[in-house]
This record gives structure tokens, sequence and C-alpha cells, in this order.
């Protein structure tokens, strides 16, 4: 296609985006997104220069573990605020008991995990739990604003308890990583204390708790899966080499997470135009955009990759420049991942979760394999290109259960 085909196709697209109700949202999604980088970045870049190599690696480790947790603990119940919330005006009934329950056993289980760690500092990250509950809710319903105040609040919090931390010379990444999650609980408390809509109910009551979990459940086990896939690298070198190692890798790692965060800006405002897109059977306006956000992508990554030392110095990260090859094998996987996710929208959209389930548990026992038989006897660089093995596994079998299928169903849907 002539380039001025594309580019003529972009501006229409762009006219139309503009002439929607997803600019005004996007806009408010976007302002806040920017701000909330912008803070995580300082925390980044304060945590990465002031943590000793070992302490970084150690404190990247547990962050993750403390990921995978939180992710078994909410069974991705939270998913299903977005996907059921066809009607804007209310919110599903399960609403007010999610929250109740999420408290109560977030609550015990840090406890728990204090008392078997004997550190109630590491533990607080499990208020996570609390945090994504509520960024979900907001998100679900467009409260753009509230959902922003919420995550820039946190912020704040962390970068406020960060610089006042450090003043007083102690660097140690326990306190680090409990400073985090007490974060977390903090913004939740104020959440609840002045929010009069922290649980509402739904009109609404077809939706029962076996659709709910029908739906949610396999989203639990794809982010299980996609943890191992992404992570279990990082388990594999702190069993196999030294703490050192592990730092010089996952500060790789902690790069492409604040890159992630931008991406995400998108990423998280994506299902709500495709799922109110695809109910109206706008199956070409989805492809168009897409099509640009995966080019956007594109460019950003090998901009990236051009710019790498300049993007660790930039974050801190100054010490780690020896090993920035790294991070240009991860962010190649990562551009096929976020690909990846982009097209299994769809089966969300149908609430065919389950896909998403097996292209996750196909990858993660490639990740586990590979690294258990490679990485002894190879080096960081190794797991690096594991990762990226698996992310073509994963574009792969993506491109198998949505490709055909997504264009078979919404030209069916047009005929209709």
């Amino acid at each position: 296609m002539p380039k001025t085909s594309v580019f003529n196709n972009m501006v229409l697209l762009l006219k139309k985006f503009q002439s929607s109700t997803h600019l005004k949202n996007f806009k408010n999604f976007i302002g806040g997104g920017v701000l909330f980088l912008a803070l995580n970045y300082v925390v980044n870049f304060i945590i990465n220069t002031k943590l000793t190599k070992d302490q970084l690696g150690l404190f990247s480790y547990y962050q993750n573990i403390f990921a995978l947790i939180s992710s078994v603990l909410i069974l991705g119940m939270h998913h299903g605020y977005l996907r059921f919330n066809e009607n804007l005006n209310s919110l599903p009934h399960l609403s007010k008991h999610l929250g109740k329950y999420l408290l109560g056993v977030t609550l015990a289980l840090y406890l728990a995990i204090g008392v078997v760690l004997n550190d109630f500092y590491t533990s607080s990250l499990i208020f996570l739990v609390l945090f994504n509950e509520r960024t979900y809710f907001y998100r679900s319903v467009k409260n753009i604003r509230t959902m922003n105040l919420y995550k820039v609040g946190y912020a704040l919090i962390l970068l406020a308890s960060l610089l006042l931390f450090f003043q007083v010379g102690d660097n140690d990444y326990k306190k680090v990583l409990g400073l985090i999650g007490f974060s977390y609980a903090l913004v939740y408390i104020v959440n609840g204390t002045f929010s009069r809509s922290s649980h509402l109910g739904f009109k609404d009551r077809t939706i029962t708790l076996k659709d709910w979990l029908k739906y949610s459940v396999p989203i639990a086990l794809t982010e299980i899966l996609s943890w191992t896939l992404q992570y279990s690298d990082q388990v594999f070198i702190k069993l196999f080499f030294t703490e050192v190692d592990l730092s010089n890798y996952s500060i790789a790692g902690r790069v492409l997470r604040l890159i992630k965060a931008f991406t995400s800006l998108f990423l998280l405002y994506y299902p709500l135009l495709y799922f109110e897109e695809a109910r109206k059977s706008n199956f070409a306006t989805i492809r168009k955009f897409r099509a640009s956000f995966i080019t956007i992508l594109l460019i950003m990554t090998l901009s990236l990759i051009g710019f790498k030392d300049y993007i660790y110095i930039l974050l801190g990260a100054r010490k780690y420049l020896e090993y920035t090859g790294v991070f240009t094998i991860l962010i190649v996987g990562e551009f096929l991942r976020i690909s990846s996710s982009i097209y299994l929208t769809y089966r969300t959209y149908l609430k065919q979760t389950f896909y998403m389930t097996i292209i996750a548990f196909s990858t993660a026992v490639c990740s586990v394999g590979l690294n258990s038989l490679l990485l002894k006897q190879g080096d960081i660089y190794t797991a690096a290109y594991v990762q990226l093995t698996c992310s073509i596994l994963y574009l792969l079998l993506t491109f198998l259960f949505v490709f055909k299928q997504e264009r078979a169903y919404f030209t069916t849907k047009k005929n209709e």
C-alpha cells in the first residue's frame, strides 16, 4: 500500500476518533497516566541509584514474587468489572462482595506472610491486590478522574516516603518494599474514607458468581502463567548465579517495566474501545486503531534499542551499561507479547478467556523447560534469548487462535 494511502487512513482514523466519545475519555486517561509515569520515573530513578547491586536484585525479585501472589489471590475477578459493565450507569452486584473478600483475605495474608518471613515490611506488598481492584473498578465505569487521583495519590505518597527514607541514610531493600506496600494501603484507606461510591451495586442481577468466575479464573491462571514466562528466568538466575548477576539481569526488567507503563496507557484503554466498537460491529475501526498502535509501538521499540545507553543513564542505571544487550533482547520479546495481547482482546470480548490460558501455559512450559536445560551452562544472556524464543511462540499461537477467526466473526455479524 502506498505511503500516502497509509497516511490518509491514519488521518481519517484520527478525525473519527476526535469526533467520538473516546477522545474525551482517552485525553483524561492519558493526562493522569503521564503524570503517574513521571512520578513513577522519579521513584525508579531514586531506587535504582540508591540501592546497591545485590540489594536491587533482591528488591526486584521479591517485587515480582508478590505480583504473582497477588494474581493468585484476586482470581482475576477485577477483570470482570470491565467486561460485564455494559451498562455504564451500574456496576456488577458482586463488586460489594468482592471488595469485602479481598480486604479480609489481604489483611490475613499480610499477617501470615509477615509471620512466616519474620518480615512485615516485605509482606506489605500484598496490598497491591487492593490497589489493583480499585484501579480496575474506576476504569470500568470510565471514572477516569477518580482513577487518576487514586494512582497519582499512591505515587506521591511513595515518592515523599522514599525521599524521607533515603534522607536518613537507610538503604535496606526490605524497608523500601515496605514503603511501597504501605503506600498501597494508605491510598486505599484514604479512598475508602472520602469516596461515597467505594462499592456500588448492580441493577442487573442476571450475572452470577459462576458467570463471573468462568470469565475471571482463566485470566488469573493466565496471569500466573504469564508471570512464569516473564519472571521464572530471574528465579533460575538466583538459583544458578550470584545476586550481582541477578541484579545485572533484573535491571533490564526494571527499565522495561517503566516503558511498559507507558504502553499500558493504550493497553488499559484499548479493551474499552474494542468492546464498544465490537458491539457496533465496527471491525474496520478496530483493525485500523490496532494497526496504528502496533506501528507506533514498533517505532518506539526500535528507538529505544538505538538509545538504550541513554535510557539506562536517564533511569539511574549507569553502572549497568555493560549489560544493555540484555535489554535489547527483552524489549524485542516484549514487543511481540504486547502485539499478541492486543489481538487476544477478541477472545476476551467473546468471554473465551481459556484461549489465553492455553497460550500462556504453552509459553510458560517453554520458558521453564528451556531455562532449566540451558541456563546452568550459559549466562544471563541465555535467559534473555529464552524469553525471546517464548515470545515468538506466544505470537504464533495468538495468530493460530485469533487472526482468521476474528475476521470471520465480524464478517458474519456484518451480514446478519
